[in-house]
């Protein structure tokens, strides 16, 4: 009897090394990240977008880059899964293995199983890029607020520093 078994990819948390879960969508990529980030831990509460970027290619039969870099999910594609894609075909690539190099990096030995199969071998990294989520503590200073939750906590805060202001023309 096969057994079928998925290599269930998870990427270390920056702020608590718990492990996070991965999620990607078109929506997502129209935001400008490759996938989402969630830490497991319930009191961690860590959210974050992550970068796919191609490093050194082992093997492949017939290197054809794409014109735009990486390719992306297509239309009427719906899964919740990241997907790595070869850049020689645009197949579905399966992580062989993985190893996390610093917490906010992984690098994935991927392989095309694509149909046609080109034969493309290679590196893979995934990087935290930006926050979603606020660090209390400030454990994770190297890793950026992202710009809509930046311009988000700069609106808390400047309503917060009006609504303690004293009131111009009230006198007692």
């Amino acid at each position: 009897m096969s057994r079928i078994t998925r290599n269930f990819l998870h990427l270390n948390c920056p702020a608590c090394g718990e492990a996070c879960s991965i999620q990607s969508s078109r929506s997502i990529q129209e935001r400008g990240w490759d996938g989402l980030v969630q830490c497991r831990n319930l009191e961690c509460g860590y959210r974050g977008g992550v970068q796919v970027s191609y490093g050194p290619v082992h093997r492949a039969k017939i290197p054809r880059a794409q014109v735009d870099g990486q390719a992306k999910l297509q239309p009427g594609v719906r899964n919740s899964f990241l997907r790595i894609l070869c850049p020689h075909c645009t197949g579905v690539c399966r992580v062989r293995t993985s190893v996390q190099m610093i917490p906010a990096q992984r690098q994935l030995y991927v392989f095309c199983q694509s149909g046609d199969y080109c034969g493309y071998r290679g590196v893979v990294f995934i990087t935290h890029t930006d926050r979603l989520s606020l660090d209390l503590e400030g454990n994770l200073r190297e890793i950026p607020l992202s710009p809509d939750v930046r311009e988000q906590c700069q609106l808390e805060i400047d309503l917060a520093y009006e609504k303690y202001q004293p009131k111009k023309g009230i006198t007692k």
